[in-house]
Protein backbone atom coordinates (compact mmCIF):
# COMPACT_ATOMS: atom_id res chain seq x y z
CA UNK A 1 0.00 0.00 0.00
CA UNK A 2 1.23 3.44 -1.07
CA UNK A 3 1.38 5.96 2.07
CA UNK A 4 0.07 9.01 0.43
CA UNK A 5 1.50 11.03 3.46
CA UNK A 6 5.00 10.68 3.10
CA UNK A 7 6.84 13.39 0.89
CA UNK A 8 7.93 13.08 -2.52
CA UNK A 9 11.36 13.06 -2.75
CA UNK A 10 12.38 16.62 -4.40
CA UNK A 11 14.39 16.43 -7.92
CA UNK A 12 16.66 18.99 -8.99
CA UNK A 13 15.18 20.21 -12.39
CA UNK A 14 15.90 22.68 -14.59
CA UNK A 15 14.35 25.21 -12.40
CA UNK A 16 17.78 25.22 -10.07
CA UNK A 17 20.85 26.11 -11.48
CA UNK A 18 23.84 25.36 -8.93
CA UNK A 19 26.47 27.55 -8.25
CA UNK A 20 29.11 28.28 -10.54
CA UNK A 21 32.95 27.44 -9.49
CA UNK A 22 33.75 30.73 -9.39
CA UNK A 23 30.84 31.67 -6.90
CA UNK A 24 31.89 28.60 -4.76
CA UNK A 25 35.38 29.37 -4.78
CA UNK A 26 34.47 32.92 -3.30
CA UNK A 27 31.92 31.83 -0.80
CA UNK A 28 34.42 29.17 -0.11
CA UNK A 29 37.31 31.72 0.63
CA UNK A 30 34.79 34.30 3.00
CA UNK A 31 33.35 31.59 5.02
CA UNK A 32 36.81 30.48 6.25
CA UNK A 33 36.82 34.16 7.88
CA UNK A 34 33.43 33.92 9.37
CA UNK A 35 31.11 35.03 6.69
CA UNK A 36 28.12 33.07 6.09
CA UNK A 37 26.19 32.49 2.63
CA UNK A 38 23.14 31.35 1.51
CA UNK A 39 21.10 31.14 -1.86
CA UNK A 40 17.71 33.28 -2.29
CA UNK A 41 14.77 32.54 -4.70
CA UNK A 42 13.67 35.72 -5.60
CA UNK A 43 9.64 35.35 -7.40
CA UNK A 44 10.11 34.95 -11.43
CA UNK A 45 14.18 35.52 -10.95
CA UNK A 46 16.67 33.82 -11.12
CA UNK A 47 18.69 32.09 -7.48
CA UNK A 48 21.09 34.41 -5.83
CA UNK A 49 23.97 33.53 -4.23
CA UNK A 50 24.69 35.81 -0.83
CA UNK A 51 27.69 36.44 1.45
CA UNK A 52 26.49 37.78 5.03
CA UNK A 53 29.50 39.08 7.31
CA UNK A 54 29.62 38.11 10.67
CA UNK A 55 28.51 40.81 12.14
CA UNK A 56 25.78 41.36 10.05
CA UNK A 57 26.46 44.63 8.66
CA UNK A 58 27.75 43.92 5.50
CA UNK A 59 25.53 41.87 2.70
CA UNK A 60 26.82 41.19 -0.69
CA UNK A 61 25.77 39.39 -3.78
CA UNK A 62 28.02 36.86 -5.32
CA UNK A 63 27.43 36.89 -9.54
CA UNK A 64 28.40 34.06 -11.52
CA UNK A 65 32.00 35.35 -12.37
CA UNK A 66 32.59 35.10 -8.66
CA UNK A 67 32.44 38.68 -8.14
CA UNK A 68 30.98 41.12 -4.89
CA UNK A 69 27.90 42.91 -5.82
CA UNK A 70 27.78 45.74 -3.21
CA UNK A 71 24.86 47.71 -5.06
CA UNK A 72 21.57 45.49 -4.57
CA UNK A 73 18.25 45.53 -2.84
CA UNK A 74 18.89 42.46 -0.25
CA UNK A 75 18.23 43.36 3.32
CA UNK A 76 18.28 40.83 6.00
CA UNK A 77 15.25 40.36 8.49
CA UNK A 78 16.15 40.64 12.09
Amino acid sequence: MDERRKPKPQSRGAKVRPLTQDQTMTINSHENFGWSSFVRQPLFQDPQAVLVSPDRSVVVLVDEAGELVTEHDVKLRD
